[in-house]
């Protein structure tokens, strides 16, 4: 070996000469391109900051400029100016207007604003995002600082500015002289000259603003306005003390081992500073350099070392396959220590091994690929796809089953394993018995929830039905934790009739009865008709809904519950009607601006009613869901303001007189206009369907309770005309006043004879 390998025309020569040339042109490489880069990375650093400050600059007098513009447009809004014309008094109206704008500015994060305030000098008042304030009490108890004070804001609105950025400073909020909260705020005062009676005071969150624009490894900034004076700073004192000179023509001096790199805005003239210790870059280089060398070291003696040892060991094993070839007969090459050489007679070996069980392992693929032409035949149902060739069934008769899964919540607590391999069980044991019985018969699973089995009928095969029930007492000892849904097809003689005998089976699906038990479906015994609301009584509903009477909510919806179970109605439409009604319950309090959810658990009514299997969870469901729905109903009116309450007060009192939207505008001396936004905005609903529906209530309890005629009733509760009366009552309840006072006294008949 050792002759051969000092040979030069051998294969280890060639080899280890080639990774020999190979690592020196690498290191030629890495030396030439270190030696570059190490010139370069000091000027790109340089750049780095250089482009950084450059950016934050931007982004600083962009959002300086954005808040100039936005309190511009506040000092000028129509309810500013009638604010500078307010001569002393203050009008609710239009301060509740400003409030608006202020909280709608204030809850924009991108503006970076913790407080905006509307200043009145001559009234000193203010107006901020919480409401408004005597501006002593507002300095003094909620923005305590010993310099921004109210004398000092009075001082600075007679000043002739129109924009200024005051250095930032620790605002103290107060409670009662015990100290809450602190926030580091960067003051920012817009006026108009003309008018010195109104400001805007904005209170910039500048530690947002800092992490959101300077987004540099090192912290050490700072902002200085025209006059040198520092607005805002993220350096220590000591630092922010001993600042360089800037000469006008760099953009970058050093001082003290410091780079300072510095920019003055053309449109502020605010001066942006980012200083950088030259001790983190030179640590860096000397760090670089250390690595590169110790990297370079150990690559050289790796990669020397592994080429001599790769070309030995690859050396070898080719000549010891050449060897054996050369010597091969009809016996297998014997072991030796070489693992390529092995490897190659484990080969040899193999390939005996694999004609000795090709025909068996041949038909065990056969029985494989039949599974899978089945499953591909059926994956066309859902695909839409062509139909393949028809060679799978022979035209022998079949009928369809399918089996639907469902799990139980108790199966996670309890089984100990997933459902995907309880669904594989299943699957096994429905394989298992219908083999039993029938011939070739192929059972498929395309979904985690459903399986489908194909059974073939010949004339002596057992009836499917009894098959299947035998399988039900087995499914049936586990129906605690999961229950089943069986149907299946007829009998159809082509597999081109597949895609028609899955249809029939997953119409029949549809049709499980309401309960917990394995359930074999195999035709349609009553017409199935969809269950939902009404018109008048979705309108019903939602009109109780709205006015927070839980007991006549929860009534229609029990009632169409028994309603459908009276009717013994599919499992399904109790799903649908169930999903529909918590839709209309999630609509109505949106349309109130209720933003909180009646579901506990942060669970959808879609995942929770998956649960119900039977009609008291359904119902259980909804009395909790309804009662939670009214609770926050109430909450919400609970909040209303005193206008709506005397507004909805006086239509429960004057629901038979003139109770127009002017008539009670002019009780509460505010416009209709006004009145009929805020109602609407209060309630959900609007002025004249709210009083449409108590004259509507009202009326239902004199049909029901008096024996007045409907004439009367119509005039009695506000109507000008009867013809009007019936043609609301009749949108409200969906039947004219005489048929619903008929059947009030049907109904109240039929009791009394009970």
């Amino acid at each position: 070996m050792l002759k051969i390998k000092r040979q030069p025309g051998s294969l280890f020569t060639r080899l280890l000469s080639s990774f020999i040339l190979i690592i020196i042109l690498f290191i030629s490489f890495n030396f030439l391109s270190y030696s570059f880069s190490r010139d370069m990375i000091q000027d790109e650093i340089i750049r780095y900051n250089h482009l950084n400050l450059d950016n934050t600059v931007r982004n600083y007098e962009a959002q300086f400029r954005l808040e100039r513009k936005i309190a511009l447009n506040l000092l000028f809004s129509p309810e500013a100016n009638l604010l500078k014309r307010s001569n002393g008094s203050l009008n609710y109206e239009f301060v509740s207007a400003v409030n608006k704008s202020v909280k709608a500015l204030y809850e924009n994060e991108d503006l970076f604003i913790y407080n905006i305030m509307v200043m009145m000098s001559d009234m000193r008042y203010v107006i901020d995002k919480d409401g408004s304030h005597q501006s002593e009490s507002l300095f003094t108890k909620y923005y305590l600082n010993p310099q921004y004070n109210e004398s000092f804001w009075l001082q600075e609105m007679a000043q002739p500015f129109t924009f200024k950025v005051y250095p930032a400073s620790t605002f103290t909020e107060k409670d009662s002289s015990k100290e809450l909260t602190k926030r580091n705020l960067l003051p920012v005062m817009i006026k108009n000259n003309l008018n010195t009676k109104l400001a805007v005071i904005i209170l910039l969150d500048g530690d947002k603003l800092f992490e959101k624009f300077h987004q540099s490894i090192n912290p050490n900034f700072m902002i200085m306005d025209n006059y040198g004076q520092a607005l805002f700073t993220m350096m220590d004192g000591s630092a922010s003390s001993k600042l360089p000179s800037f000469p006008a023509d760099q953009t970058y001096t050093q001082k003290d081992y410091n780079y300072y790199f510095y920019k003055t805005a053309n449109e502020t003239g605010f001066s942006y500073i980012n200083r950088v210790p030259y001790e983190n870059i030179s640590t860096q280089f000397k760090k670089l350099n250390l690595i590169l060398f110790s990297l370079l070291l150990v690559a050289i003696l790796f990669s020397v070392g592994a080429s001599i040892f790769i070309s030995i060991k690859f050396n070898n094993p080719i000549k010891r396959i050449i060897e054996s070839v050369q010597q091969f007969n009809s016996e297998l090459p014997k072991q030796t220590q070489i693992k390529e050489f092995n490897i190659i007679s484990d080969q040899f070996n193999s390939l005996l091994q694999t004609n000795k069980n090709f025909n068996h392992e041949l038909a065990e693929k056969n029985s494989l690929l039949r599974y899978y032409s089945y499953t591909n035949k059926l994956k066309q149902i859902y695909n839409n796809a062509a139909d393949t060739q028809e060679t799978l069934f022979h035209d022998k008769p079949f009928q369809l089953v399918i089996f639907q899964l469902t799990y139980r919540k108790r199966f996670n607590e309890q089984a100990g394993f997933e459902q995907d391999r309880a669904s594989s069980f299943f699957r096994e044991f429905i394989q298992y018995n219908l083999v039993l019985k029938y011939d070739d018969p192929a059972t498929l699973q395309l979904e985690k929830d459903e399986i489908i089995a194909l059974v073939f009928i010949r004339n002596n095969t057992p009836d499917l039905r009894e098959t299947l029930e035998h399988m039900k007492k087995v499914f049936d000892l586990d129906k605690e934790l999961c229950f089943l849904t069986i149907a299946y097809s007829g009998v159809y003689r082509n597999s081109s009739e597949i895609t028609k005998s899955y249809e029939e089976a997953s119409s029949l699906v549809k049709l499980r009865r309401l309960n917990e038990d394995t359930q074999i479906i195999e035709h349609q015994p009553y017409e199935c008709t969809d269950s939902a609301f009404s018109p008048s009584e979705a309108q019903e509903f939602h009109n109780n809904l709205s006015a927070g009477n839980l007991p006549q909510t929860n009534r229609l919806v029990q009632r169409m519950f028994d309603q459908m179970s009276k009717k013994q109605s599919p499992a399904c439409h109790f799903a649908g009607f169930a999903l529909s009604t918590a839709d209309m319950v999630l609509k109505t309090l949106a349309s109130l601006n209720i933003t909180q959810h009646p579901f506990k658990g942060n669970m959808a009514p879609a995942e929770q009613l998956k649960e119900c299997h039977t009609l008291e969870p359904y119902k259980a469901y909804f009395e909790s869901f309804l009662r939670e729905s009214v609770q926050l109903i109430k909450q919400k009116k609970e909040a209303y303001d005193p206008m709506i309450t005397f507004a909805m007060n006086y239509l429960e009192e004057h629901y038979g007189e003139d109770a127009s939207l002017d008539v009670v505008a002019d009780k509460l001396n505010i416009s209709g206009t006004y009145l009929s936004t805020n109602f609407k905005e209060k309630t959900g609903i609007n002025f004249i369907e709210y009083l449409n529906g108590v004259r509507i209530r009202k009326a239902k309890h004199m049909l029901e309770g008096t024996d007045l005629k409907i004439q009367d009733i119509s005039h009695l509760i506000g109507y000008q005309t009867i013809n009007s009366f019936i043609r609301m009552f009749k949108k409200h309840t969906g039947l004219s006043p005489g048929e619903y006072r008929k059947m009030h006294t049907h109904s109240l008949n039929t009791r009394l004879q009970d």
